[in-house]
């Protein structure tokens, strides 16, 4: 709660010094940083949590990083046959020489890698999403920002 009270004057404090900075670059013609400040002080300007609410739930959620590890393996796993196979009986080089094989195989090769790899990952973000949904049994932080995260927050 306390970093969504002094959030507003934090951002506030980033507009400040992100405009001191483009001043500052401008000054000495550096006008790649001078731009690069006023971009983060028009992101920053009027930035506030108006919703008070359990973000517990993000936080962990965020923070959670083992299914992103298994995702990652289990990606490896299922896409080394896929290529591999081939090497070892040497059908790389049949394959190459006939009428539909070639780069028609190798495309459908890598659709079909790219689409395990977005089903493996969206079925353990539904049930990572899940299982923290049923173990803190609220999604109250669902409307705010996700800069109102206290870990996503720029520290300087």
């Amino acid at each position: 709660m306390k970093y969504n009270y002094d959030y507003k004057a934090y951002a506030s404090n980033v507009v400040i010094k992100a405009k001191e900075n483009s001043t500052f670059f401008k000054s000495f013609g550096n006008l790649y940083e001078s731009r690069k400040n006023e971009a983060i002080a028009r992101i920053f300007h009027g930035r506030d949590i108006t919703s008070f609410s359990d973000k517990e739930m993000y936080r962990c959620y965020v923070q959670y990083e083992f299914s992103s590890l298994l995702v990652l393996l289990l990606c490896m796993y299922g896409l080394i046959g896929v290529f591999l196979s081939e090497k070892e009986t040497e059908m790389d080089s049949l394959l190459m020489t006939t009428k539909t094989g070639g780069f028609k195989i190798l495309y459908a090769k890598l659709w079909a890698s790219g689409l395990f790899i977005c089903l493996v990952s969206m079925w353990f973000w539904f049930l990572d999403y899940t299982t923290f949904y049923l173990i803190y049994g609220s999604k109250g932080g669902s409307s705010s920002p996700l800069y109102a995260l206290e870990d996503l927050s720029i520290r300087r």
